[in-house]
């Protein structure tokens, strides 16, 4: 893969040349070399010598091999990492840009003393939270504050193999931040939007709010080329939640509740009217009368619903109490 890589061009962008990379290779060369001489060195004189002490006919050669196999163990143990399919790392030697490598089986120089990744991400789109802190969510809509929830999926910019590694290098290199810069790109964009609604129209446009970004803001989108990233097409920038601050909720409630308690007084009022007018068809009595016989009946209908008990002083008659229990047939006198 890598012999794909146009180098040349990738040198255009400023971040490294030619000469740097073959420093660093030949760096790493040197150090591999280096100790495979001295772990052979180790073996052939000092192991060996230590044998001999035990079996004078030992031979030195089997020790500077064994030797030399312990140091690209080590080598290896340290240096070797596997990389998926659409993963990618950026590493540095000695302080210096070295390499961009992509997927398969590769070897680094003592990861952490010699070899640095400063950048290891992938190549498939990645899901970006809007907003890191609750501050940050706040936005004036032009009837109030809420805080909103949102997220982006951004990728490195695609294309050929060279272009790939010249965006990845843009991504970690053009910028100390990149990912900051990225949510205040978007966080304007978002922003500008809002804050031209109010926070119910806002609420249900949110779900096409990034179709009118994308094309209304085509130029300011543009800019993240120069970082190395792209957004989805379908789903670059999505606004997941509006949360209403408490006062606009218990006001909605408040009149949610008034608007349900207005409309069972209608059909009350409504139900009361047809019961009255089908009194009045099917006995032939007059509104007075329909009114008088709904009101005895509804009262009768609710005592035996409630079935309450009753006590009842006649005046003037001392010691007698009437007491009527709704709940039995019987009446009882004392």
């Amino acid at each position: 893969m890598f012999r794909q890589i146009n180098w040349k061009d990738v040198h255009t962008l400023g971040y490294t040349s030619e000469r740097d990379r073959m420093i660093g290779r030949f760096f790493g060369i040197l150090v591999f070399c280096l100790g495979l001489v001295l772990f052979s060195a180790l073996g052939f004189f000092g192991v060996t010598k230590i044998a001999k002490s035990i079996d004078p006919s030992v031979i030195p050669m089997p020790y500077a091999i064994g030797m030399a196999l312990l140091w690209v163990g080590i080598y290896l143990m340290f240096g070797i990492k596997f990389l998926e399919q659409r993963n990618f790392i950026v590493v540095e030697r000695f302080g210096r840009f070295c390499h961009v490598k992509l997927r398969g089986i590769r070897i680094l120089c003592f990861p952490g003393l010699i070899d640095k990744i400063v950048q290891e991400g992938t190549l498939e789109y990645q899901q970006l939270n809007l907003y890191e802190n609750a501050a940050g969510q706040e936005v004036d809509f032009t009837d109030g504050t809420a805080a909103i929830e949102g997220h982006a999926f951004y990728r490195i910019r695609p294309g050929e193999i060279t272009d790939i590694v010249k965006n990845i290098l843009r991504f970690t290199y053009e910028i100390v931040n990149p990912l900051g810069r990225l949510r205040n790109l978007l966080d304007n964009l978002v922003r500008g939007k809002l804050q031209k609604l109010t926070i119910d129209k806002a609420s249900k446009e949110k779900d096409g709010m990034w179709e009118k970004i994308k094309k209304e803001a085509v130029d300011d989108i543009s800019q993240l080329e120069q970082i190395g990233l792209d957004l989805d097409d379908k789903r670059g920038i999505i606004i997941t939640d509006i949360k209403l601050p408490e006062k606009i909720v218990q006001f909605r409630e408040q009149k949610l509740q008034g608007k349900a308690d207005a409309e069972r007084a209608t059909a009350r009022g409504r139900g009361y009217s047809d019961s009255i007018t089908i009194l009045q068809e099917k006995l032939g009595i007059s509104a007075e009368e329909a009114v008088a016989l709904f009101n005895t009946q509804t009262g009768i209908e609710m005592l035996r619903e409630t079935k309450p008990s009753m006590n009842l002083v006649a005046p003037g008659m001392r010691g007698v109490l009437a007491s009527f229990d709704f709940k039995k047939p019987e009446q009882e006198t004392e």
